[in-house]
């Protein structure tokens, strides 16, 4: 058995049998031992494809996310896209994966585009999802070698969970299902464990529910604990220690709030801040001490701001800068997001 935390002194070293991983004590959590390499770059966040204006957009550009400024054109998605596709990396290739082609009517997609992050250029075709779908999950769900892809729309909401391995180009596995037919979550993950929560599921409601899988494995998804409060179009990022969700539609108001959770343990959601107005469909992306939420839309206007905040304590959001355009539902990549550790 093991002793309670109180009586584990601060540095005390373990082996996690469970994630296979050396581990530290912090004085509060048990941290893992980094004992990869960092990334050739410095922390960036990355937003490719979306919505610019009434048209669909190929763009990828990015920020560096310790500095403040608008972000900087990086290249292009091999296909442009308007609806929500979703994104994650490892520490050096980035993946983005469904969406839509058109946004009336919906036409979605099933393959996945590849960019390698510390050169700019345009993405590649890297392989297929088992599905086309768009309004896939927003965050990301994976580690240094996996990524998930989780719920969606065609035409219909889905509880698909599928995953490809990012240095293996083709097509992506099925890994298992959610809980119900889902569709516009949030995600995020540190290196074991992925989280979702959010979104709207059948019946036709926005819902407070996170679930959670276990990146290495496969199977469905388990419940983890509530969000303070239901809503969809959210958007969502992690480091390795928390989880946290922003924003969103909870039908008719538009929501700001941030919620917290620690990705290790289960239970429900807590209030971290606020973000800097509230609006909808917009994309997260974090290193491990600050977040971004970019792009968005809020009734009649999308929107080009880009603001962060601290995950370290809690605290509201405040400007960081602009995307080169109005853009919604975008999808995201880090080199530096939780599941890298």
């Amino acid at each position: 058995m093991s002793l309670p935390p109180v009586e584990i002194p601060l540095g005390a070293m373990r082996f996690n049998s469970d994630s296979q991983k050396l581990e530290y004590f912090n004085g509060d959590i048990w941290m893992q031992v980094h004992t990869v390499p960092n990334s050739p770059i410095a922390a960036r966040g990355y937003f490719h494809g979306g919505a610019i204006s009434t048209s669909g957009g190929n763009h990828i550009e990015f920020v560096t996310i310790a500095t403040q400024g608008d972000a900087v054109d990086w290249g292009d998605l091999p296909t442009a896209e308007t609806g929500s596709g979703s994104g994650g990396a490892s520490y050096t290739r980035a993946l983005h994966g469904g969406g839509s082609h058109t946004s009336s009517p919906w036409a979605s997609k099933n393959h996945i585009s590849s960019y390698i992050m510390a050169t700019s250029g345009n993405g590649v075709d890297w392989g297929d999802l088992t599905r086309t779908a768009y309004r896939i999950f927003q965050g990301n769900a994976g580690d240094n070698t996996r990524l998930c892809f989780m719920g969606g729309i065609n035409p219909s909401k889905v509880d698909v969970i599928d995953y490809v391995t990012i240095e293996s180009s083709g097509g992506a596995t099925d890994f298992g299902n959610l809980g119900a037919t889902w569709e516009l979550a949030a995600c995020g993950s540190n290196p074991t464990r992925a989280v979702c929560g959010g979104g709207n599921r059948t019946p036709a409601q926005n819902v407070d529910t996170m679930e959670y899988i276990t990146i290495q494995s496969t199977g469905n998804a388990v419940d983890f604990g509530d969000l303070t409060t239901g809503r969809s179009a959210c958007g969502g990022l992690s480091n390795s220690v928390r989880f946290f969700v922003g924003g969103g539609l909870a039908s008719p108001a538009y929501r700001n709030e941030i919620d917290s959770t620690i990705i290790s343990s289960l239970g429900n959601a807590t209030d971290w801040g606020d973000m800097t107005e509230a609006y909808s469909n917009f994309s997260g992306v974090g290193s491990p001490v600050r977040g971004l939420f970019g792009g968005g839309y809020k009734p009649a206007t999308g929107m080009k701001i880009i603001s962060y905040f601290d995950l370290t304590s809690k605290g509201n959001a405040a400007s960081f800068g602009d995307l080169t355009g109005n853009t919604t539902n975008t999808s995201t990549a880090s080199n530096c997001h939780g599941g890298l550790g």
